[in-house]
């Protein structure tokens, strides 16, 4: 019986075997074709141009093999930009740098397929500047700086360490530095517990804050608390602190000399006649008492509260200015916007333009731009109209030509044209005079500053600008164009914070540039870079 089972096996198995052997073969497609069929084209990456940099119309050549069968639809770019031309041989490519190219990869393309060649640099009148000391940049943030009479630089953000300094020195977020960027050993302050976003000074102290509960000094090994997101400090940038009595001790307590703590971000501070205002996400104030330390009952800090909404002005000592937006009615300060404020700038007359996602101002209608008078209250004259249609990321002001810029989401301001960029006249009414050429790519623009010469730094999430790549930073002259000579620099990958202008040795106007990027010029750099412009 089991032989008889085990020859049924095999008959079956021979059955299967044979209507296999039967079944007509499947043929499959090939997945790969219909693909382009090779060119024989190749534009050399070892083999550097010549020359290797030039100015706009230099004539550049590249090797390149395989064109002249494609020498009639054949482009050239620069960094994407088209160029001429000039001839086509077998073993090479000669082509003018356009009036548009910027440094970058150059590339070729036959009708659909790319070719990526090597990196040409482009010269103009802007370059990084070499003398910046600052090599290896901030790992975090750098949100702003200022600039001490004798020119060092007290620099503050979200960083943790400057130019790899913080082997040597605790740094959090506040560092002290030459004119051209190098770290001073000699600043005793170890900075705070969190991100500082604005620094100003009266000439004696100097005012921080941002996001923070806390400050460091003596290498780290000190703390001063009872303070929340700003704080006085010396000009060593040492905490400023003062020695109170504590009930049933000798001891004496270290508490803060500027006794104001606001919960909420702040995101700039002003210094005007002997006070401080501040401006940014917050909502309450409260100020510190410390007489209290010595009730018997309960010895402790205690605390005096106010709502004061968005826009707040102090005594150098934390004490809230109750002569400023505020209601000795309510006790608490206007209600401010029905949105987010998001920039401001006070002129030197001590009134205050606000710009940010609001529609209303203290319950009157501003959209998304209002100025306030010295007292905080609305100021009618400004002539802002029916401002614009969507939100404002930031605003600044030339003293020398008497211009405002903001920056947004908008299309349109009072009405009128106006996109992503804009420039105001002093009363904050529109200048014709310049005109945005319009945006594209992942973003728009998200802070402009006129310099001194005129010309208008711009940066942002855009890629092109008026059909130019322009990636995230670029330069414009008065009237909304790109400034010529100026729009040479690589791809910039990153957004800038804020700009310090100061000139070098050789009376050319440098800028440093502040805030959260990681390229310019197509090359690595951490937060913070200085650029020359020539005359």
């Amino acid at each position: 019986m089991m032989k008889l089972r085990y020859l049924k096996i095999i008959l079956i198995a021979l059955v299967i075997a044979s209507a296999s052997a039967c079944t007509k073969t499947q043929t499959f497609d090939n997945p790969y074709s219909g693909g382009k069929a090779a060119l024989g084209v190749q534009l050399s990456l070892t083999v550097p141009p010549v020359p290797t940099s030039g100015a706009i119309g230099t004539n550049a050549t590249f090797a390149a093999t395989g064109l002249l069968p494609y020498k009639d639809k054949l482009k050239f770019m620069f960094n994407g930009q088209m160029a001429q031309i000039v001839s086509i041989t077998d073993a090479a490519i000669t082509v003018t740098v356009p009036a548009t190219a910027s440094t970058g990869i150059a590339t070729m393309a036959i009708d659909d397929q790319v070719f990526f060649g090597p990196r040409f640099k482009v010269l103009g009148k802007i370059s990084v500047d070499p003398a910046f000391i600052t090599l290896n940049g901030a790992n975090n943030t750098v949100n702003t700086a200022l600039q001490l009479i004798d020119g060092r630089l007290m620099i503050v953000g979200a960083f943790t360490n400057f130019d790899f300094k913080n082997v040597i020195n605790p740094i959090n977020y506040l560092v002290l530095a030459s004119k051209d960027g190098a770290y001073d050993f000699s600043f005793k302050s170890n900075g705070s517990s969190g991100a500082l976003n604005t620094i100003v000074s009266n000439g004696t102290n100097l005012f921080v804050a941002g996001n923070f509960d806390k400050f460091f000094f003596n290498k780290g090994k000190s703390t001063l608390i009872n303070m929340q997101n700003i704080t006085r400090l010396g000009l060593d940038g040492t905490p400023d602190s003062i020695l109170v009595p504590q009930y049933n001790t000798t001891t004496k307590k270290a508490v803060p000399t500027f006794r104001g703590q606001i919960f909420g971000s702040i995101s700039k501070l002003f210094n005007y006649q002997g006070k401080i205002t501040a401006i940014g996400g917050f909502k309450d104030y409260y100020y510190n008492v410390y007489d209290s330390l010595m009730n018997p009952l309960r010895p402790r800090i205690t605390y005096a509260y106010r709502t004061v909404p968005q826009v707040v002005r102090l005594d150098y000592n934390g004490a809230l200015d109750s002569t400023f937006r505020y209601s000795t009615t309510t006790h608490s300060g206007f209600p401010g916007g029905n949105g987010s404020v998001r920039d401001g700038f006070m002129q030197t007359d001590g009134k205050l333009v606000l710009v940010g996602n609001f529609t209303k101002f203290d319950s009157i209608p501003a959209t998304h731009i209002v100025r306030l008078k010295t007292d905080g209250s609305i100021d009618p004259n400004f002539n802002a109209g029916s401002g614009t249609d969507k939100a404002i990321y930031s605003i600044s002001y030339n003293t020398i030509f008497n211009k405002y810029f903001i920056t947004g989401a908008f299309t349109t301001f009072n009405g009128q044209p106006a996109n992503g960029i804009a420039m105001l006249n002093a009363d904050g009414s529109l200048d014709n005079t310049f005109t945005s050429k319009g945006f594209s790519g992942e973003g728009g623009p998200t802070f402009a500053k006129q310099l001194s010469n005129g010309l208008v730094i711009v940066s942002g999430g855009f890629v092109n600008y008026d059909n130019v790549r322009r990636r995230g930073f670029m330069v414009l002259d008065q009237t909304g164009n790109l400034a010529a000579g100026y729009n040479t620099l690589g791809d910039f990958v990153g957004y800038i914070n804020d700009v310090l202008e100061t000139t070098n040795t050789s009376g050319k106007v440098t800028v440093m540039l502040m805030g959260n990027f990681s390229q310019i010029d197509g090359l690595p750099v951490n937060n913070i870079t200085r650029v020359v412009f020539e005359p």
